[in-house]
């Protein structure tokens, strides 16, 4: 169910090391990552969460409220809106009403994802208009959290091919250990023979 696995302690701002196992096993292993980094004195204080309300961005909540829970720590939600520019000419409101509009749908879904969890503590949600990479880092550089939930993104059915992994290029950057969790149609390209 999960995989718990070192990570080095320094952050790299210029990305992860070829090689890198923590790295590997975000791409290829079938379950749950964990990746600790080496001054993570457990339990974590504050847990982020990273979002991108999809079904992987529930399950993300889920995994981060239960953490959260057990460990008695805060939680803080951080989603990126990326607002295309053919939804944004395309609306009827000024681009500004369009963001505002689409800040408050967005916390909408993820309250209401938190309600539906029976999760009653106070969460602090940090929604923003920005690159989900950029998002999670300032929100992190912010608060400082022990641990940083987030999912990956595969196309179903190509063995390990991971698209727009930002869980695997931000696991260097991070000062924060990084629980990662697969979409339910993850294809892991590793093959056990007996």
């Amino acid at each position: 169910d999960l995989v718990l696995v070192g990570k080095r302690g320094e952050p790299d701002p210029h990305g992860p090391t070829v090689g890198s196992t923590a790295s590997k096993l975000l791409r290829k292993c079938p379950s749950a990552v964990w990746a600790v980094h080496p001054e993570s004195l457990p339990p974590p204080r504050t847990l982020l969460a990273s979002t991108d309300l999809t079904p992987v961005g529930a399950k993300v909540l889920q995994r981060a409220a239960q953490v959260a829970t057990l460990a008695g720590a805060k939680l803080h939600v951080v989603h990126a809106l990326q607002l295309s520019m053919a939804a944004q000419l395309g609306a009827d409101d000024s681009p500004d009403d369009f963001e505002r509009r689409e800040h408050a749908r967005a916390s909408d879904v993820i309250r209401a994802d938190l309600r539906a969890l029976d999760y009653s503590a106070e969460v602090d949600l940090h929604v923003g208009v920005t690159s989900p990479s950029h998002a999670v880092l300032a929100c992190a550089e912010r608060i400082q959290p022990d641990l940083v939930v987030m999912g990956t993104v595969s196309r179903g059915g190509i063995p390990g091919l991971l698209l727009g992994n930002t869980a695997e290029r931000l696991l260097p950057r991070l000062t924060a250990s990084l629980l990662t969790l697969k979409p339910s149609d993850f294809v892991t390209p590793v093959v056990f023979s007996d």
